[in-house]
């Protein structure tokens, strides 16, 4: 986990020499962060869809006739399954490969279509009823901080005081964290932990009124702005200088000429050199080697 937000924004501003926040907002500052995150997270996607850092798991309890089940709702996108199979007492009874969705009905695994998992055969003619997939999650927007949770009621929460203004006008979700940025999470119904993202119904000063359950936040959490966000980045420690390098250039851009605004913000070099840190490096023989070729006769 990186540092705070509202700390990286200092000490970009520090760096670039652009400490006027008439010139350049921190919301707008906010905004290159999460693209910046965005951009970093796809050059570590390209290079290994598999890279644990990014990886989780996921539960499905099956129910008979039922083949469509949705995906995770931080799923960085639709071809980011890594694995899926039937589960019994925590082992892996069998692994499903994934297959076209015009192939769903001859070939025996699954496949995905807008934001579900479909199974290509009936659950229950299955060896187990629970499914566990990994998944390679999206990197958790960075958000503001609104305020310090003081009260809780109904679907209302109370803040200290407000420490930033007119967010309500720019976003229209919030995210609770603890002070070290931990999101808040709830369960859904097979018990996966996921973040909890509540729509902002009404603002009224002090008072945010939301959709969604509230009933176990406590005090002295922190309400943050965006869905599915938090206030201290979560791409790995090795991926903070690319990310300020990114805010800072695109701060630059802002201000500077044109010639510096036709630039990428990352060189073809610094494209290579992350994407090395986080590519399969296993050196490990994965399968057995098999010494017999007869087999390839046939």
């Amino acid at each position: 986990m990186l540092q705070r937000v509202d700390h990286l924004i200092t000490k970009v501003r520090e760096e670039t020499d652009n400490k006027d926040n008439e010139t350049i907002s921190d919301y707008e500052i906010v905004g290159y962060i999460n693209d910046g995150q965005r951009m970093i997270q796809s050059i570590i996607f390209e290079s290994n869809p598999s890279a644990d850092v990014f990886v989780k798991p996921y539960a499905i309890i099956t129910e008979n006739d039922k083949i469509e089940y949705k995906l995770p709702s931080d799923i960085y996108a639709q071809n980011s399954v890594v694995s899926l199979g039937y589960v019994s007492n925590q082992r892996i009874l069998q692994n499903l490969r994934r297959v076209a969705f015009r192939e769903r009905t001859v070939l025996y695994g699954y496949s995905t279509q807008r934001n579900n998992i479909i199974l290509s055969s009936s659950p229950n003619l299955s060896l187990s009823r629970n499914l566990l997939m990994t998944y390679y999650h999206q990197v958790p927007l960075v958000g503001q901080r609104i305020g310090q949770i003081s009260e809780v009621n109904g679907q209302e929460i109370t803040i200290k005081s407000a420490l930033i203004d007119d967010w309500d006008t720019r976003y229209e979700y919030i995210s609770i964290c603890d002070q070290k940025g931990n999101i808040h999470t709830e369960a859904d119904s097979y018990g996966n932990q996921l973040p909890l993202e509540l729509y902002v119904e009404t603002v009224r000063g002090k008072k945010i009124i939301v959709e969604g359950d509230i009933s176990n936040l406590e005090v002295g959490q922190y309400v943050v702005t965006g869905r599915n966000a938090t206030t201290h980045s979560q791409l790995p420690i090795e991926c903070e200088n690319y990310l300020k390098a990114y805010i800072m250039r695109r701060m630059l851009k802002r201000t500077s000429s044109m010639e510096l605004q036709a630039q990428e913000v990352f060189s073809t070099q610094e494209v290579q050199a992350l994407a090395s840190l986080f590519e399969d490096n296993i050196k490990d023989i994965l399968y057995p080697v098999s010494q017999d070729t007869d087999y390839l006769d046939y």
